[in-house]
Parts: structure tokens; C-alpha cells; sequence
């Protein structure tokens, strides 16, 4: 095969998806431990939905779990889905170049590449704008007044970009594979390890610099957890 093309992606929003995943990863009061690594990828774009369909109007409401749905398996074990995600996103309208391809040697890390030579700079992969978690989209759908006011007492105003993004997945989970975006959080990886799951210990042992900037983030999921209390449409219990 050729060599591996490097896939071009939005670094700044690469940068958001991941800190706002990793702080899922241990919220022990939801019972979360869905550790999602943003591994999709586009010119400009990095997470899919299917377009054709419609996002609920009353995502503002408490959601009904009376019926039961698939969900997310979150045990660290569970295999993820590459395939549908595949059939998925194509049948979304993703264009991908000619000869790109996902591989992986054992069902848990996989890569992109392609099997053809590409010059550099080439797009591998077309991702309509309709298919994108945006803080901007989120703001219009959500309605987070009350837990964004307790953020910024907190002192974490700045963060509240990344909590809208925080809570629009955390949604998107809650709703299972009523979610257009199930096929891609069932593709998503269970396990991985970040600044947010260390435990004291861990702490102790990191470099001056390096613990400074793992504690930030601990404190940014601490307020997080905080804020999410005032979400009255999550069910503390999924």
C-alpha cells in the first residue's frame, strides 16, 4: 500500500470534543465512564449526524426513559463499531477520497489512511456543515440559562462554550439510538486515560507543570458537575 496520509481536521474543535469527552469519562454520580476519543475527522468538521434528520424541538424538556432503548455500551471492553459508522456516514453524505480507508490491528485503536500516494494538503474526507456539533447550534437548541449563570459564578465563564458542547452529547447519549448521532457514539472508544481520571496518587507523581495543568482541568470537571445539576432534562440516573 501507499504511505499514510495525515487527515486534515479543525484543531481547535479536535481540542474542545476531547476535554469535553474526557469529562465524561468519570462522572460516577451518572454512572458514566464513556471515555470518547474524537476520532472522526474532515477538512473542517469532526463529529456526524445524519442530516435527514431532525433534532427534537423539546430537547428543553425531561426526557421519558420509559421506553426502553439501545444505548452506548460503556463497558471498557465493548468493541466499537467501525462498520456501521462507515454506512452510517456515507449514507449521510460523506465523500471520502479515493483510496482512504480505516484500519485497525485489534477492533480498538484505529487509524486513517489511504492506499494511494496523495499530495499534501489534499482533502480526504468531504463532511457536509449540516453534520457538525457547534456551540453555536447548541445554543439555539438548548436550554441551559440557569446551570450557564451557576458556570459563571463559579468563575468558569470562559468555559461555557465547551459546556454547551458538553451537554449536547451528554443529551445525545441519553437518548440512545434515538439519536441521529448513535451510530457515531457507538463507534466512539470506551476507555482512555487523561488529567480527569487520575486518581490523588497519580497527582503526586506528575511534574510540577504537568500537575498544574491536570488540576485545572480536574477543576473544570468539578464545575462542570456542578452546573450540570442545574440541567433539569438529563436524567441523573442514565
Amino acid at each position: 500500500p501507499g504511505r499514510t496520509i495525515v487527515v486534515s481536521f479543525s484543531f481547535h474543535f479536535l481540542i474542545v470534543l476531547h476535554r469535553l469527552l474526557a469529562l465524561m469519562t468519570v462522572a460516577n454520580n451518572m454512572k458514566m465512564n464513556l471515555l470518547l476519543t474524537v476520532c472522526l475527522f474532515g477538512s473542517s468538521s469532526l463529529a456526524f449526524h445524519a442530516p435527514v434528520v431532525s433534532r427534537p424541538n423539546n430537547c428543553n424538556r425531561r426526557i421519558s426513559l420509559t421506553r426502553v432503548n439501545a444505548v452506548v455500551d460503556i463497558n471498557e471492553n465493548t468493541g466499537r463499531d467501525i462498520n456501521t459508522l462507515q454506512d452510517w456516514a456515507q449514507g449521510a453524505g460523506v465523500q471520502r477520497a479515493e483510496g482512504f480507508q480505516l484500519g485497525s490491528e485489534d477492533g480498538l485503536d484505529w487509524s486513517a489512511g489511504t492506499t494511494t500516494d496523495m499530495p499534501q494538503g489534499s482533502p480526504v474526507v468531504s463532511v457536509p456543515g449540516g453534520m457538525i456539533f457547534s456551540t453555536a447550534r447548541s445554543k439555539q437548541e438548548l436550554s441551559i440559562d440557569e446551570a450557564v449563570d451557576q458556570l459563571t459564578r463559579l468563575g468558569a465563564g470562559d468555559d461555557v462554550p465547551e459546556f454547551y458542547l458538553f451537554v449536547q452529547i451528554l443529551s445525545e447519549y441519553q437518548k440512545g439510538d434515538q439519536s441521529p448521532w448513535y451510530p457515531w457514539l457507538n463507534s466512539l472508544p470506551r476507555l482512555y486515560y487523561n488529567a480527569i481520571s487520575m486518581t490523588d496518587f497519580c497527582y503526586e507523581c506528575l511534574p510540577p507543570l504537568v500537575f498544574s495543568l491536570s488540576r485545572k482541568e480536574r477543576v473544570k470537571f468539578d464545575n462542570y458537575v456542578t452546573a450540570l445539576q442545574k440541567v433539569d432534562f438529563l436524567n441523573p440516573e442514565m
